[in-house]
Formats: C-alpha cells, structure tokens, sequence
C-alpha cells in the first residue's frame, strides 16, 4: 500500500485486532528496548556507542576492511548524515581513516585501523556476552530460528534490491 491507498482507508481499516496489537506493541518495545541496553554495555565497557560499534563491525566486515560511507549508513540503517559524523568520530579517535573513493571521488571511504581492528577484538566477546544474555538465553533453539525466519523476511521486503548480506 503506497501513501495515496494509506489516504484513502478509514480510520476504522486502521484498527489492529488484539493479536496485531499485541505483536506490533511488543516489538516496538523489543526493537526500542535492546539497543539502549547494548549502548550501555559499550559506553561502560569500551567507551563507544553501540552505533559506533556496529559502524566499524559493518567497515571491518567490508573487502579490505574499507567501505563507503554511503554503504555503512545503508547496513546500519541511518542516514548518510549521521553516520558521517559517527564515522568522523572514530576517525579522531584514531580507529578508521578516512579517504576519496577511489570508485567514485566524490564518495569518502574509512578504512579500519589496527587501532580498530583492536577494539573490535576486544569488544566483540563482550558484545556477544551481551547479546547472548539479552537474546539468546532467553529463547529456545525453535525460537530462535523461527526469530530469525522473521527477521529476514521482514528485511528481504524492505529492501529487496539491497538486502543486507546475511539475507542472502
């Protein structure tokens, strides 16, 4: 349904029965309640951001551990903007360099550094501690799987001509 069809329906076609409530109340909470709880977990543990952290996952994870601004933003999920001044920060801190895109010149690239590459180490057995805590504990093997069934749906159907690369 486009914007015009979303216009044109009644208030009353805009009603959730109990079960549709249920699930969209519920994962909006999820959605809302997980990364305020992983950004502690780095700020206390590695004095980064949980959007910082997954910036420099999502270039150490690129060819060469060196990708476009514009790709970081898009596998992150924010704006060209936001993650350009993220991405500016951990260049300061001495984590990735910044470049021209040598595919297109207008484009800026970063590129871990060994300092990054370091951290990351570092930080990722705390960050899967955390998410094992969090997500994985909770849930049974079924549910996992069916969790993860969900979510790639959803993904694939968002973005089907850009999907992230564990959709594939």
């Amino acid at each position: 349904m486009d914007e015009s069809d979303a216009a044109a329906t009644t208030p009353d076609e805009w009603v959730m029965d109990l079960a549709e409530r249920r699930l969209w109340l519920s994962l909006l909470a999820v959605t809302s309640g997980l990364v305020p709880r992983l950004d502690d977990h780095h700020r206390e543990h590695f004095d980064i951001s949980h959007h910082e952290y997954t910036a420099l996952i999502m270039i150490a994870e690129s060819d060469n551990a060196t990708a476009e601004l514009s790709s970081v933003a898009r596998r992150t999920n924010a704006s060209l903007s936001r993650i350009s001044h993220t991405v500016r920060r951990l260049a300061r801190d001495g984590l990735v360099v910044l470049a021209r895109s040598d595919r297109d010149g207008r484009a800026t690239t970063a590129t871990l550094t060994d300092a990054g590459a370091e951290l990351l180490e570092r930080a990722a057995r705390g960050a899967m501690a955390e998410a094992q805590r969090l997500v994985f504990d909770p849930l049974t093997k079924g549910q996992q799987d069916a969790l993860t069934r969900i979510c790639l749906t959803l993904l694939s159907s968002w973005r089907p001509d850009d999907p992230h690369p564990w959709v594939r």
